[in-house]
């Protein structure tokens, strides 16, 4: 039997409060009469609370990606990070790409005509611009696409993902390929990859490896204790790890050379990034970075749930990583890819 609910939400309310206990096995009219024949009002009221909730979509929270208009292949990894916060359900993502000509005014206005209720700054440059107009506590601002260290004195206060990978799962991985490696070297800038090393220190211990640490000040600095460390390596138990770190490896000059020697002298060389895998590198973690956009999106849904705009979460390592293999230099060095398939690159491209 089909019953007709005509009462409104209070008095579903008022009857649900105040109901008597109604005898069972009576015979009720198709129109509820809900002054006498309270089950079926109570059922009604029951759908018509169900409906209510089911029928109104959620809101979609408008949020600002702020982002620099560079050049590809950079810009394909922005691209991909604003398709990952696009992806989320409640979201509403509009986007700025700042040239050297976007100044705070032009900032302004775009947060201002958009009525956004939050800011995703990714990148240096849209970090600076999103911070000069945003005064303390006016939105909650999240940030992706920098190298952003978990925990320190440095991130106190930011909320974000970032670009760095977390050196457990580059180790584990060196572990599976190369279980007869025993030490890892790492050249590093000392003032600004220190953190990230002393994470690797622990990172390295866990996996049974000896981290061996070369902190430098410069790139000069750092194509010296290159070459250094080339000279002594033993290719048997020793690995080469290349951070993501500008101000220590000059890409150009330095990388080649290692690469090469890595090469001659049949030595693992693994870095954080593919583009290392595609020329020479044995294998490359680096961050998945449509995910990552999903992970800034759960980060701004979060924010937005609490009731200070400027949502101290904190920075964290992405989780999301895709994996590069050099398929030819594993040959070389005597590694077996049994489990290959697992890598989401494979290099040379065949």
């Amino acid at each position: 039997m089909v019953y007709t609910l005509n009462m409104g939400l209070p008095a579903c309310f008022g009857l649900w409060m105040s109901a008597p206990s109604f005898p069972a096995g009576r015979a009720v009219p198709v129109a509820a009469d809900c002054s006498n024949n309270l089950r079926p009002c109570l059922a009604g009221c029951l759908l018509f609370l169900i409906g209510l909730f089911i029928s109104v979509p959620g809101r979609a929270e408008v949020v600002a990606v702020l982002f620099p208009d560079v050049r590809e292949p950079f810009r394909k990894v922005f691209v991909s990070i604003i398709e990952g916060i696009r992806a989320h359900p409640g979201l509403d993502a509009r986007t700025l790409a700042l040239t050297p000509g976007t100044d705070q005014a032009a900032v302004q206005a775009f947060i201002r005509r958009e009525r956004v209720q939050a800011v995703i700054a990714l990148g240096k440059r849209a970090y600076l611009a999103a911070n000069a107009v945003l005064d303390d506590g006016d939105l909650p601002l999240v940030l992706g696409a920098l190298l952003l260290p978990p925990g320190s004195r440095d991130a106190t206060g930011m909320t974000g993902v970032s670009l760095a990978v977390d050196p457990y799962p580059l180790f584990e991985t060196l572990r599976q390929l190369s279980p007869a490696m025993e030490t890892v070297h790492v050249v590093y800038s000392e003032d600004s990859l220190s953190w990230l090393v002393e994470r690797a220190q622990e990172a390295a211990q866990l996996n049974g490896l000896k981290l061996v640490r070369h902190g430098v000040r410069s790139r000069r600095e750092g194509a010296r204790m290159y070459r250094k460390v080339l000279k002594s390596i033993d290719g048997r138990k020793e690995a080469l790890w290349l951070p993501p770190d500008a101000k220590s490896l000059d890409e150009r000059a330095v990388l080649p050379l290692l690469l090469r020697e890595a090469w001659r002298s049949s030595f693992v060389v693994f870095s954080s990034n593919p583009v290392h895998a595609k020329r020479g590198a044995l294998f490359a973690l680096f961050p998945d970075n449509r995910q990552m956009g999903a992970e800034l999106g759960e980060l701004v849904i979060a924010c937005l749930r609490q009731s200070h705009q400027r949502c101290p979460q904190g920075v964290r390592l992405t989780q999301a990583l895709q994996s590069a293999v050099n398929t030819r230099t594993a040959e070389h060095v005597g590694v077996t890819l049994n489990n290959g398939e697992r890598f989401s690159l494979k290099f040379p491209v065949r």
